[in-house]
């Protein structure tokens, strides 16, 4: 009885194991299979907006999440306009406290662009498109101290983005 119960629960783990790689889309499971130390310097081989793709996969699918924000943020200046892009379209409370974070990163470590108004105005414009007040309040506040504030999973803050 103990035999089978233990085969279960590894055949149930397996399966959790192979079910779990499958989130990941499969034109970037290759690099989700690379060892750590190696990912964070192959995301820099993509081009920018596929980058911001990884970083996102990164954060959401696999556990760990990965902070591959870090890296993103190295490409400075160039990868702004595409962060404050992405803002508009990302429908994913914990995607849009990514690339949150990763816009502080690059203002506070590599180019402030706070500093450019070109890029304040798309941000408030961005910001303007989204209708809930306290999800935009909570980006302003993640770029303002490049911390997270997380509401709690499942809250209807997080309810409103579906």
């Amino acid at each position: 009885m103990i035999e089978k119960y233990w085969t279960m629960c590894l055949v149930s783990m397996t399966l959790l194991g192979l079910v779990g790689c499958n989130e990941i889309p499969e034109e970037h499971r290759d690099f989700f299979r690379l060892p750590p130390g190696q990912i964070e310097k192959a995301i820099f081989n993509y081009p920018l907006s596929e980058q911001i793709d990884l970083m996102l996969i990164g954060w959401t699918k696999p556990h760990p999440p990965l902070n591959l924000y870090f890296q993103v943020a190295e490409n400075g200046e160039s990868i702004v306009p595409l962060l404050i892009q992405r803002l508009a379209t990302v429908e994913d409370m914990e995607a849009l406290r990514v690339i949150a974070i990763c816009l502080y990163l690059v203002d506070f470590l590599h180019f402030k662009w706070t500093s450019n108004q070109e890029y304040v105005e798309k941000l408030e414009m961005t910001l303007a498109e989204i209708s809930n007040s306290e999800i935009r309040e909570e980006i302003r506040m993640i770029l303002k101290t490049g911390k997270l504030h997380p509401y709690a999973v499942g809250s209807k803050q997080e309810k409103k983005l579906e």
